[in-house]
């Protein structure tokens, strides 16, 4: 069994193992995600970030992108620990903005539905590494489930998973990007999401493709 498509062609061209699409078992989401609670109602676009803050995770892209965003109606909701929160922390404080970016640190499973249900789409990050490309990152479903729709700056399994539902939008991950200045690669994230601002009729439809690709009602 293999939990990520693109291992298919890793096992047959790194292994010589040929393995059949019978043999996919996507990762599974939890059930907890299958009812949010209601919606806060507020005039700002929400969007949440859930999960490790690691090295690899590239999260300092999406507080770029946040900077160079500033003026517009967003709220960012960072969710998580990690060896790079205080790298992170320590990003949000230089480029001062403690008013638009939340970073909440480790939370509860429990707690996680409420910050589902007020966000108007989720964050994925990665690096873009061949050591990770063809992993998928377990939110990645749980956001799915969650009928929420995808915002990423992520390459490799994610765009094509994300691609296949319809659920979103992603560009590739952060290394992409390595040979310019850092606020380089918040600048590409920016764009996407500037966009996203005005096709907020698209959130609900792309969330409901995301629920049904997982089986889940829209």
């Amino acid at each position: 069994m293999y939990s990520s498509k693109r291992f298919k062609d890793y096992l047959l061209t790194v292994h010589g193992i040929t393995v059949t699409e019978g043999d996919y078992l996507p990762q599974f989401a939890d059930g907890l995600f299958d009812s949010l609670p209601a919606a806060p109602v507020n005039d700002a676009l929400n969007l949440v970030f859930a999960g490790n803050i690691g090295k690899v995770q590239g999260v300092e892209t999406l507080i770029r992108a946040a900077a160079l965003l500033r003026n517009e109606p967003i709220r960012w909701h960072i969710l998580g620990d990690g060896a790079n929160l205080p790298t992170c922390e320590a990003l949000v404080s230089e480029l001062s903005l403690s008013d638009t970016v939340t970073l909440y640190g480790r939370r509860p499973l429990a707690d996680m539905p409420a910050f589902y249900a007020m966000a108007d789409a989720m964050l994925v990050s990665m690096r873009n590494d061949i050591s990770v490309n063809d992993t998928l990152p377990g939110k990645v479903q749980s956001y799915m489930a969650a009928g929420k729709p995808i915002l990423g700056s992520i390459a490799g399994e994610t765009p094509l998973i994300v691609a296949e539902a319809g659920g979103g939008v992603c560009r590739g991950g952060a290394r992409v990007y390595a040979q310019r200045k850092p606020r380089s690669h918040g600048r590409e994230r920016s764009s996407v999401l500037r966009a996203a601002l005005h096709q907020t009729g698209a959130y609900g439809q792309a969330g409901g493709n995301a629920a049904f690709a997982c089986g889940r009602p829209s």
